[in-house]
């Protein structure tokens, strides 16, 4: 469950630019999970509301953005969304690709 490493992580982040900024709080936390990053939503959820509560960011708001998957397809040349990052091209079934979000 990398998860649960990857909130270690932002917490540590948040905290590091609370006390640069020299603040007194974190207010909330913005949080872009991309279609293809292998990253499982609801775990990461779980492992911030864990860790939340015991850090420098108890009590802040979570915003999560999902960034859907899109990818140019070299081949067509047209753009497509993507569930996987292996997927084809929907459209020439070519797996010449550059990933453009997610």
């Amino acid at each position: 469950m990398h998860e649960l490493s990857l909130a270690v992580n932002v917490l540590e982040i948040a905290e590091r630019t609370l006390i640069s900024a020299g603040a007194q709080q974190i207010v909330s936390i913005e949080l872009e999970i991309g279609q293809l990053s292998a990253v499982e939503p609801e775990a990461l959820r779980f492992a911030m509301d864990a860790l939340l509560p015991e850090s420098a960011a108890s009590g802040a708001h979570i915003d999560y953005r999902f960034i859907p998957g899109r990818a140019h397809c070299r081949q067509c040349d047209q753009d497509f969304e993507l569930d996987f990052y292996y997927d084809p091209c929907p459209l020439c079934d070519s797996f010449d690709k550059e990933i453009l979000a997610g």
